[in-house]
Order: structure tokens, then sequence, then C-alpha cells
């Protein structure tokens, strides 16, 4: 389980995140949603042991401001916002580092696995930055999957840290990205995305954590979080939620003119 307690963090003197607490499960996906600097990457940051904060983060049962860097490495994969080389590095080779920091080193044949599941078998020899902003995403995406495969191993949950995988993706690479986080989770891993996109979240996430300037406005099921006033509180304008009544899917937050 991961287990966010009291957790605060300021970047200089800048407070961003306020006394924020939440839980997530194996076997499901977390998005944590809000408006831009309501401080989603500092929170999903302070997570995976990349910034100090007050208070304590726990992911199973491993403290992570005391784990050690390979501690982590076993059991869980991030995937940030956007990753910047400064050697020439092929896609195949970019990959090949979620091999060596996880535990499937002697399974050779993960990376040409992992670049079928993002649609990118064929780049596998192309300069990584040659690439789109979308294929490097999609590349990055495949590097963390090496990592943690196996969603679950010897009896523990492996853990996906995405933060926006769908920001520079069109639509079908956009539900393709999520399709495969979901069937992660569903395989007993878990699963903690950044998301800006609603309706990406609500058709595809357990539970959202709603943040706006730094503090949790609410935490729950989709139908619990995306709630009209909720929504409009935390965006700081009117938003009105449409469901499809046939299947009950919370669809289209939509801004109200005027």
């Amino acid at each position: 389980m991961l287990i966010v307690e009291d957790v605060s963090v300021a970047l200089g003197r800048r407070p961003v995140l306020r006394d924020v607490s939440l839980t997530a499960r194996p076997g499901t996906l977390t998005a944590i949603v809000g408006p831009n600097g309501s401080g989603k990457t500092t929170l999903m940051r302070a997570m995976t042991g990349e910034v100090a904060c007050q208070g304590k983060i726990s992911l199973n049962g491993l403290d992570v401001a005391r784990a050690k860097a390979w501690q982590l490495a076993g059991i869980r994969a991030v995937m940030a916002q956007e990753t910047q080389l400064a050697f020439p590095f092929t896609v195949l080779e970019v990959i090949q580092l979620g091999l060596s920091m996880g535990q499937h080193a002697e399974n050779r044949d993960l990376p040409q696995r992992a670049l079928a599941e993002v649609d990118l078998l064929q780049y596998a020899s192309r300069n990584y930055q040659d690439l789109s902003g979308g294929e490097r995403q999609r590349v990055q995406l495949a590097r963390a999957l090496v990592q943690v495969w196996n969603p679950v191993a010897d009896g523990a949950a492996r853990w996906l840290f995405l933060d926006e995988p769908v920001a520079s993706l069109d639509l079908g690479h956009q539900l393709q990205v999520m399709r495969l986080a979901r069937r992660f989770a569903d395989a007993g891993g878990g699963v903690i995305a950044v998301m800006h996109d609603l309706n990406l979240s609500a058709m595809f996430a357990d539970r959202l954590a709603l943040l706006s300037k730094g503090s949790l406005v609410a935490a729950g099921t989709p139908e619990a979080v995306l709630t009209d006033a909720q929504l409009s509180s935390a965006y700081g304008c009117p938003i009105r939620t449409n469901a499809l009544p046939a299947s009950g899917t919370w669809l289209l937050p939509q801004a109200v003119a005027g």
C-alpha cells in the first residue's frame, strides 16, 4: 500500500503542498488531478522520494524518505513529465536502462516486448533524440514497464508512477497508454498517475485525488470527486459535469460560459 500522511513540501521558501494525506491500494489506479500549479507533480515526486517532505510516505511498508535507491527501484518505476538525455542513446538502449534498474536483468527480450506494448517496436534502433515528444513519452513508459514488468512479485505489488503520461499523445495513443496502466493495476500492481484530462481519469481510474493550491480538496471514487461544486472550486471557474445515463460513466466536465 502507498500511505501519505500529513505531507507538506516547500521549494525554497515557497510552500507547495500543505498537509496532504491519502492512501492507494495495490490493484487500483489512482489519478491525481487539479489545475496547473496545484502541486500534483510535487506530490508525485515526494511519493517517489525525489523531493524531501515533512510528514511520512510509505510504500509497501518501506519509509520512502529512508529507503535506499536500489530498494525503491525494485518496487516502483517512475515516468516523469519530460526526460532529457545528454547522450545519443537509441530507443532500445533507453529501455534497457529500466532493465538494469529492475529485477529482470536476465530477461533480455523484455525491452522488445515493452516496445511492442507501446507500438514502437520498429523504432528500436532509432536515436531517441530524433523522436517526437509523444514518441519519447511512449519510450519512457516502456522503460518504466520493463523495470516493474511483473505487477506482483514475491507476493508484493509493484508500482507505476506516471506524471502526465498522455500529455503529448493523440487520442488513440492516449487510450493505449491508459489501457496499459489499467491492465497493470488489474493484474495486482499499483498505478499513480498525474492527469489533466478529467474524462480519461473518470474512465480509467478507481480513485481520484483532487488538489488545489497545494491542498487536497477531495479524494475518492470519480463519482464522489467529480462534482460540480468541487471542480468549480478547485479550478476557479463554473464547471458542470455530464454523465451518460445508460452506463453512468462520467464524461465531459465542461466549463460553463458566462
